[in-house]
């Protein structure tokens, strides 16, 4: 009897040394090679994510080596401005797991240059709006391409434009006109110099514009649009670079005059 519940013994240590085999094949780890993770950790990547209501939610993310992420968003065709979260990661093989607040979100390394957003269960999404949770890395560096003229409204009515231009290698001047047209017509006009920031914003002190300012104004630019709000600053106290008679708020959503 003794020798039977042995010979059971080493059967049933075999057959788990088995399975523990096939479980580690199953499970070969995903080796990222540091030259592609540098890639990414020095890049920016750009998606148009899918949207049911709107013709496609602009993403970015920026991912760097310290286990931080950046995640800007813009709903394209709706009223609101661009938001920005800054979340963690930890990687998982080849699956970046992104926190942000209390939501999750996940993407797959294909190359230095491209980044999959998939599910919790880690699969790629299928079918025929898999394109669009595919990002591609652009040139982080590229900030002329925000250069020209943004306008809202019509130029026939009241309507507001900024200019933007490149003045330095870092200054960047922001030409502002707005008209109201009434019995007669009434212009703003006005510039301004601002600083990109490490999100892409073009950035401009208003303390060093006036010594009774604080806070700052923001432009941020999207695909086709300039997005300018007034940040730190309360409602009250928002400044008035025109005439006394006329005020035109800078603040609005433009959109890129395409030259022919």
């Amino acid at each position: 009897m003794k020798k039977i519940f042995f010979l059971l013994g080493v059967a049933v240590l075999g057959s788990s040394t088995i399975s523990c085999s096939k479980k580690d094949k199953e499970k070969i780890p995903v080796i990222i090679q540091q030259e592609v993770l540098d890639s990414i950790f020095s890049s920016k990547f750009e998606a148009l994510i899918p949207c049911p209501d709107c013709p496609g939610i602009e993403t970015t993310l920026r991912i760097y080596s310290d286990s931080t992420i950046l995640r800007t968003t813009y709903y394209e065709d709706k009223n609101q401005f661009p938001e920005t979260k800054k979340g963690t990661w930890k990687r998982q093989d080849s699956i970046f797991i992104a926190t942000f607040d209390k939501e999750k979100l996940f993407y797959k390394i294909k190359s230095g240059s491209r980044i999959l957003r998939v599910g919790s269960d880690f699969k790629e999404v299928q079918g025929p709006m898999a394109s669009g949770y595919v990002f591609r890395s652009v040139n982080n560096a590229d900030r002329d391409a925000v250069l020209g003229k943004y306008i809202v409204g019509d130029t026939l009515s009241d309507f507001k434009e900024i200019q933007v231009f490149k003045t330095t290698k870092d200054i960047y001047s922001i030409n502002f006109i707005g008209a109201q047209k009434t019995d007669s017509t009434r212009y703003c006009q006005y510039q301004l110099k601002g600083k990109f920031n490490q999100y892409d914003q073009l950035i401009v002190d208003l303390k060093k514009v006036s010594d009774t300012l604080g806070g700052e104004l923001t432009l941020m630019f999207t695909k086709n649009e300039l997005h300018a709000t007034y940040g730190n600053l309360s409602r009250d106290s928002i400044p008035n670079f025109c005439k006394k008679q006329i005020f035109v708020p800078i603040e609005g959503r433009y959109k890129k005059i395409v030259q022919q």
